[in-house]
């Protein structure tokens, strides 16, 4: 992700420009349906309601680094973006992604809460993903900042997956009885 920034913060690399012309080619010039789990009512909902899951099997640990991964995750993004300094507009700076951080750790909270499982993980990778691409496809990112928002959210994904815990970790794989 570092080396990623650094390669991009100045001008547009030529994985940017191929992907504008592909996915314009496939989806269109406004794929706009793409941007629907996007929306912040829909992310806070769903990360409530991974809180309040955890909360209800009485996994204390597990209702605090679920509700606080995401937020964590957007503040490391946006310290991140002012020391990319990749700008986007005349004063707003694009890499790595917020709203994909967001969407990747909302729904890896939520997959990790409900139970680690083929499908799970699966549903919540598309549903983190395609919107994430669709800030993309819709010029509101460069392609390589959703890369990087990626890459980002992941590693705090990995850092909420230590901070929960073993016994947790291990509930949510199902290898335990509780």
């Amino acid at each position: 992700m570092v080396v990623l920034g650094l390669m991009v913060r100045h001008g547009e690399p030529i994985v940017d420009q191929w992907f504008t012309v592909v996915s314009h080619a496939l989806l269109g010039r406004q794929p706009l349906w793409m941007l629907a789990l996007n929306q912040v009512w829909l992310l806070v909902t769903l990360l409530a309601v991974a809180v309040v899951i955890a909360l209800w099997r009485r996994q204390w640990r597990l209702a605090a680094v679920a509700g606080s991964c995401p937020v964590v995750s957007i503040a490391g993004a946006r310290t991140l973006k002012v020391l990319f300094g990749r700008p986007w507009s005349a004063d707003e700076l694009a890499y790595p992604s917020g709203h994909t951080t967001v969407a990747v750790t909302v729904f890896a909270m939520l997959v990790l809460v409900i139970g680690i499982r083929v499908w799970t993980v699966l549903a919540g990778a598309i549903l983190a993903i395609v919107p994430s691409i669709g800030m993309a496809s819709n010029n509101f990112h460069y392609f390589t900042d959703i890369i990087g928002g990626v890459l980002y959210a992941t590693s705090m994904v990995c850092l909420a997956l230590l901070a929960v815990g073993p016994e947790a970790l291990a509930r949510s794989l199902g290898r335990t009885g509780n």
